[in-house]
Order: structure tokens, then C-alpha cells, then sequence
């Protein structure tokens, strides 16, 4: 006898066992990669996207933020995109932020339903409740009745001001006048009784909003169908009548550029499509999942937030409940218009019972069982009391055989001159403002949390030609993210330049093309963001003066023949960091070291102009001002001498760029550590062993840094840390060999009869 009962107190013969019990088992292990040296952090316009800060490479760049950001002809291109696109092009991980502008707006499909009362031919039938037509196929009539003239609208047309805002219509409201002439057949009005037009009311039913802002998404689509018996696919009669709500099936398509042929947007499963049942609170019969359409449209095609899985194209939907309740119950249970009656098809329900029906619509819990979109029940029994049949003579939209709905509205909130083109100066305006506005929010709002360094593993900001009032706003960034550095420059497209009218002798502040600037007003602007780099000291603690602020001067016709405007050298500097400290791997790439003769010269140039052909007192100025300068190699080639920082001491490793990349490293990878030892109840020697052990391997300098340095980590509890308890302390010693920038240059002439006679 097997039995499961462990007792043992009785001496039954029987065998006891309860089951497997588990032994030893195996573990998951955690796999912490090295952090990626180089991710540059880039601002820009984008033709679609969300304004999240998004960690992305080259191959999903373009399936996040569209086709057109990144074309040199977009309205969406300025100077950050041309350096984001040197980034994504050496093959960096980025963290790409789209600026939306204030006017952008999302596009939108909202479903509305127009009831009129109107004099409507009643139609024979046949056994099965079907039209009966006669040899020429036209319906048989049996004379009038006054019916719902239902029309399906897919517009906001009717619509103004807050109503036309996502969730904002309200509820019903007079529309038009039943004396309207159909479109197609002028022998058929909107709603007429006895001669007399009627007045239509509106009811917006549900709005799906895009996930994005912009006009892009004005080529995503719903295919909207009402199943029954015989379509393909068929209605899922069983889920109908559990939850006794027709179901409509939904396709979301998305239509190509340069395409007349949409392509269907598959659900997070796979599938083609999903049902929709417009009522709250109702359950799968069979899993017990919520089905309601609100409550599942949005998840069934993605994460909202984008941050667990890819987003869906849709990212808001709202269903006007109370507006579907009363639409119903005046289709079903009827209503009064004044002097006008109109039955609703409670009162047709013996006879459409008779020929086959399978509800009861006299009961009220069959209220939602009602195909009001094409006026058929599940077997194409067409109702009684209403049609829909004329949706498209009166501006709406026929779904018997499925309609295609377009969203609208989309708006990139882009600025246009009165020719309609896009107003480069204007546009770029904007976006230099809103830029300056993130970098002031960066580490100070919570959302998004810009301190998270794990999140937004962000290493870099480079200022591409910004206003002097953004690049201040980016070096500040070093001041709340100490993982960061930032490489500003002398360049700027445009700039806000004080205006005098002689007139009245008032002066305004007018945004600019920047003119072309002589040696020394480069001079005097260097000297400017040296002294505001100065006020953002590296450490308030130790002492520590400015490190991780760089300032590039030079500039020339753009490099890139796609782009109109002069391009500033640093450019290059983000190509040669992209290649140095940029591998996937986290792991500098010696070949790429841009102090190698092979490597030093300057490739993204357009043009070497004069003001790049400095004498020694402008490069001394240069220098003391903290400047990243190039100096001729041959006659029409230029090379980077020596890429620095804004530390004053020039004995110092801090003065270098890559030393200040390593820092930024060291601070990331203590971090993850941070992450594995954190709370580990240790003896005090064993957690310093194994901090010790973790940190000297992902700071391997011959593996992470190319073999530049000599990195010494010291992990130990302290008497002060013994004392807490909950402390340990750390200190990662990165030490360089010293960069060298000054050559003393020796000559000797000799005599050799000299030498020989001496």
C-alpha cells in the first residue's frame, strides 16, 4: 500500500511517501558586464518618439525615432544631429533625448456615432431574416417606417476648441439638421419625418490616441470589422455570449513612406489582430483576464513606458461608457423626439426570435449584445429599427466591410515661414531653448531621474554649436553628475546679439545666424567659458579644482557636404572619443588612440580657415583659457596637439581627457560593485578581499585602458567604519605616466676637424 499520510503513529503494513524532495540544486549566475566608456548623451528634433532619455544604437535608432531624423533635408536636422549621427556611425551606444516642441501635438482616431430619426424603407424578408430582393438585386420594400438613421464617423469635423483634446468631447450634443442631401444620392436626406427634418445628435464613443507626438503618426491605422458567422475570421460566439457583448476585431496598420499599402502592426504575441468589447469590467470566460477594451488595447500592443518592452503605436485610449450606454438604449429600447417615436429593436424581438435571432433584446442584460456599427447580428440577421447603411452618403464611414481609420491631427510643432517651409533659424531657436531647459532640469527634476547612473549611464554631453547661455547651462551638468564630462566650444550657429535701434535707442535681444568670428573674439569667448568653468569645482571636499569641462576652438565649412552651415572641429573630437573609448566591449581600443601619429590628425574638417593659423602668443592665450586647439602638420593638414581640460594644473593627469574618461569609469564600475557587496554579512578581511578582487578586475587597466595607467584599489573598514558598523571605505588611486606637451629642442653645431683633433 503506497500511502501519503507522513504520520507514523499507526503500524499499518503500508509504504509512506510524500513526494520529491528537492536536493542540491545549481544557481543563476548574474552577469555584470563592463560599463561602456563613451555613451554621449544627444539632444535633437525627431520626425516621431517619446521624449524619455533612450539608450540606442545605430540599427534601432531609426525604428524609435524615425526615417527622417537623421536626413540632412528633414525639417528635424540642426547641428546635434549631425554629431549624434558621427556617434551612431562608429557604432556608439547613445542616449538620445528628443526635445518635443510645445505645439507638437499627437494624433488621434475618434469613433463617433450621429442618431437622427428618418423615414426609412422596411424591407420583405425571408425565413431566415434576411433582405428578400427582387431580379434586378434590390431590396423588396414594404413601405416606410421610421427608424435611427445611424452614420459612423471616424472625424473630429464636429468638434471644436477642449472637445477636439484627447478624453474631452463629453457627452451627446445637437449636430445637424436631417434636411442634408446625401452625397451620393440626392434623392435620400440625413433624417426627414412627414416632410419635416429632424434634428441629429452627436456621441463621441471611444478616442485612441498615438503614443507619439508628431504628423508621422498620422500613417498609423485601425481596421475596424464587425464579425459575424461568416466572415473571416468568424465572431467567437462563445466570449459573446459569456460576456453578452458583440465583439468588433481591431488591425493596426502602419503605411510605409512611398507606399499605398499599409502593413499590419502585429500584437506583443504575434497576432494579426484582437477583439474589441466596448464595456468595462468584463472577463475572458475561460483565463479570467480582463477583455474590456479599454482596458487592454494599449498593453496588447506594447509597454507605454517603452522601458520593459517596445511600445505600441497607441498609447492612451478612452471609451465614452455613458455615451455607449445611451447610444444603445435608444437602438434598443427606442426613443422620443418631440412628436416622434422611433422603436428600438426591443420591440421587434418576437419577430427576430421568430426568424432565427439569438437574443432577446426585450431583456435588459442583452443591451451590449447589439452590433450598432453595421446593423447585423452574428448569423448577418440585419436589425430592425435602424440602419447604418447610409454612413458614407453623410461624411461618415461604412464598417460592413471593415473600415480603414487613419489617425489625425499629428503635429510636429515645427515653425513655418508664410511660403510653408520649414524655418531653419526659428526651428533651431526652439530647439536651442528647450535644450537649455533639459540641462537646467538635468539631476534636478525627479522625472527623469538624470542622477540614476545606472539607468542613464550617460558619459558625455558635447555642445555642437550651441548659444552661450546653453553651453553654460551644459557645463553645469558636471556640477550634479560627477560620472560626466562635458566638451563645450567656441562655436555657435547662432546666438542671441544685442540689437540698438537708432531710432529709439532701445536695444533687444534678437536670435542670429552667429557671423564668422575674428582670432581675438574667440580669444575673449574662450577666456568667458574658462572663467564660468572655473566656478563648477571638481570636488568642494578635497579641494579639487574644474577637471571635466573641455573647450574646442576651431571651425570650418562643414565636413559634410549634405549640411549647409560651417561645422566646429569638435566633431572630430567625437569621432577619435567614439573610436578610442567607445567599443561595446567597455574596453578602450589601443589602435584607435588618438595620440598615435596615425591618429592625431583632423578628419571631420570641411576647410582649415586663418583664424586656425595661430601664433605662439594667441596659443599661450589659448592655453592658459583651458582650450582644445589644432595646429598644422602639413601645409593643408591639421592635427590636435593635446586634447585637455579646464584643470589649471598643468602637472596633473586631471588636465588630460582620457584620464578624466577613466575617472568617470572608475566612478561607474565602484558603483556596480557597490551593487554586489552591499549588505554581504562578511568577516571584515573577506569583504576587503573580495572589493579589492572586484574592483582591480573591471578597472584591469591593460584590459579597460588600453594599458595607459597604473590603477592601485584600496578597500578597507576604517576604526570610524568598525565603529558604525554600516560602512566600509574605498580609494581607487589612478596613476599616469605624465603628458608630456612642452619639447625642448637642442641643436649643437660642431666642427669634426675639432672633434678629431680634440
Amino acid at each position: 500500500m503506497l500511502s501519503t499520510n507522513p504520520s507514523m503513529r499507526r503500524s499499518t503494513p503500508r509504504m509512506i511517501y510524500t513526494g520529491i524532495k528537492k536536493g542540491i540544486r545549481g544557481s543563476i549566475p548574474f552577469e555584470s558586464s563592463p560599463v561602456t566608456q563613451h555613451v554621449p548623451q544627444f539632444f535633437f528634433l525627431a520626425e516621431k518618439g517619446d521624449d524619455v532619455p533612450r539608450l540606442t544604437q545605430s540599427q534601432y535608432f531609426t525604428a524609435l525615432y524615425g526615417d527622417e531624423t537623421l536626413n540632412p533635408n528633414s525639417d528635424f536636422f540642426h547641428h546635434p544631429s549631425l554629431g549624434l549621427r558621427v556617434a551612431l556611425n562608429r557604432g556608439q551606444t547613445i542616449l538620445a533625448e528628443r526635445i518635443i516642441p510645445p505645439n507638437a501635438k499627437k494624433p488621434m482616431i475618434r469613433c463617433s456615432i450621429e442618431l437622427i430619426p428618418a423615414e426609412m424603407p422596411d424591407y420583405e424578408r425571408n425565413a431566415d431574416g434576411s433582405f428578400d430582393y427582387d431580379v434586378d438585386g434590390n431590396p423588396i420594400s414594404n413601405g416606410t417606417v421610421i427608424k435611427h438613421n445611424v452614420i459612423v464617423h471616424f472625424d473630429r469635423d464636429m468638434y471644436a476648441g477642449n472637445e477636439l483634446q484627447f478624453g474631452r468631447a463629453g457627452g451627446s450634443k445637437t449636430y445637424r439638421s436631417g434636411s442634408l442631401v446625401s452625397s451620393l444620392d440626392t434623392n435620400v436626406s440625413l433624417g426627414e419625418v412627414n416632410g419635416l427634418p429632424q434634428q441629429s445628435m452627436i456621441y463621441p464613443l471611444f478616442d485612441v490616441e498615438h503614443a507619439e507626438f508628431g504628423k508621422g503618426g498620422d500613417s498609423t491605422a485601425m481596421f475596424i470589422q464587425a464579425l459575424t458567422s461568416t466572415t473571416s475570421p468568424q465572431i467567437d460566439l462563445t466570449t459573446m455570449r459569456a460576456t453578452g457583448v458583440f465583439p468588433f476585431l481591431v488591425t493596426l496598420k502602419q503605411l510605409p513612406k512611398n507606399s499605398a499599402i499599409p502593413d499590419i502592426i502585429q500584437t506583443v504575441t504575434g497576432e494579426d489582430s484582437m477583439q474589441m468589447y466596448l464595456k468595462d469590467n468584463i472577463s475572458d470566460p475561460i483565463t479570467g483576464n480582463q477583455i474590456g477594451f479599454a482596458d487592454t488595447f494599449i498593453r496588447k500592443y506594447g509597454d507605454p513606458s517603452g522601458v520593459r518592452r517596445s511600445k505600441g503605436p497607441f498609447g492612451r485610449v478612452h471609451v465614452y461608457s455613458q455615451n455607449l450606454t445611451e447610444i444603445l438604449d435608444k437602438l434598443v429600447n427606442g426613443a422620443t423626439y418631440g412628436s416622434v417615436v422611433v422603436e428600438g429593436e426591443a420591440s421587434y424581438s418576437a419577430e427576430y426570435l421568430a426568424v432565427g435571432g439569438d437574443v432577446d433584446y426585450s431583456n435588459p442584460t442583452n443591451l451590449h449584445r447589439l452590433n450598432f456599427l453595421t446593423g447585423l447580428d452574428e448569423n448577418d440577421i440585419p436589425m430592425y429599427s435602424f440602419t447604418t447603411q447610409y454612413s458614407a452618403h453623410f461624411g461618415g464611414m461604412n464598417v460592413e466591410d471593415g473600415a480603414l481609420v487613419y489617425a489625425t491631427g499629428g503635429n510636429d510643432g515645427l515653425i513655418y515661414d508664410a511660403t510653408g517651409k520649414a524655418d531653419r533659424w526659428a526651428n533651431l531657436k526652439l530647439l536651442d531653448d528647450l535644450t537649455r531647459n533639459r540641462l537646467n532640469a538635468f539631476g534636478v527634476q525627479s522625472q527623469p531621474n538624470m542622477l540614476n547612473i545606472v539607468r542613464y549611464p550617460v558619459t558625455a554631453l558635447y555642445d555642437t554649436g550651441y548659444s552661450k547661455l546653453t553651453k553654460e547651462a551644459m557645463m553645469a551638468v558636471t556640477s550634479r553628475r560627477k560620472d560626466v564630462y562635458v566638451m563645450t566650444s567656441l562655436s555657435r550657429v547662432a546666438e542671441y546679439i544685442t540689437v540698438t535701434n537708432s531710432g529709439t535707442g532701445n536695444s533687444t535681444e534678437e536670435w542670429t545666424p552667429m557671423p564668422r568670428q575674428t582670432t581675438a573674439q574667440l580669444q575673449s569667448f574662450a577666456a568667458y567659458l574658462y572663467s564660468r568653468a572655473q566656478m563648477i569645482p571638481e570636488s568642494t571636499v578635497d579641494g579639487t579644482d574644474a577637471s571635466r569641462i573641455m573647450i574646442v576652438k576651431g571651425e570650418g565649412e562643414s565636413f559634410d557636404p549634405s549640411y549647409p552651415l560651417r561645422t566646429s572641429f569638435i566633431f572630430d573630437v567625437i569621432d577619435k572619443s567614439s573610436a578610442y573609448f567607445g567599443s561595446t566591449s567597455g574596453n578602450w581600443d589601443p589602435a584607435s588612440n588618438y595620440a598615435e601619429r596615425d591618429n592625431k590628425n583632423l578628419l571631420l574638417i570641411g576647410s582649415i580657415d586663418e583664424e586656425n593659423d595661430i601664433s605662439e602668443p594667441v596659443a599661450d592665450n589659448l592655453w592658459e583659457n583651458g582650450c582644445i586647439y589644432p595646429l598644422f602638420r602639413t601645409p593643408d593638414t591639421l592635427y590636435w596637439p593635446f586634447l585637455r581640460g579646464v584643470h589649471r594644473d598643468p602637472t596633473s593627469p586631471l588636465i588630460a581627457l582620457e584620464f578624466i574618461v577613466a575617472c568617470c569609469t572608475a566612478v561607474k564600475e565602484a558603483n556596480s560593485v557597490f551593487a554586489d557587496l552591499v549588505s554581504l554579512d562578511l568577516p571584515p578581511n573577506v569583504f576587503v578581499e573580495r572589493s579589492n578582487e572586484a574592483l582591480s578586475q573591471r578597472l584591469d587597466p591593460k584590459t579597460r585602458f588600453a594599458g595607459s595607467f597604473e590603477i592601485r584599489v584600496t578597500t578597507e573598514i576604517t576604526s570610524a567604519d568598525a565603529q558604525r558598523t554600516y560602512s566600509w571605505t574605498t580609494t581607487i588611486e589612478i596613476i599616469a605616466q605624465g603628458y608630456r606637451t612642452v619639447n625642448r629642442l637642442q641643436i649643437v653645431g660642431s666642427s669634426a676637424d675639432f672633434q678629431n683633433a680634440a
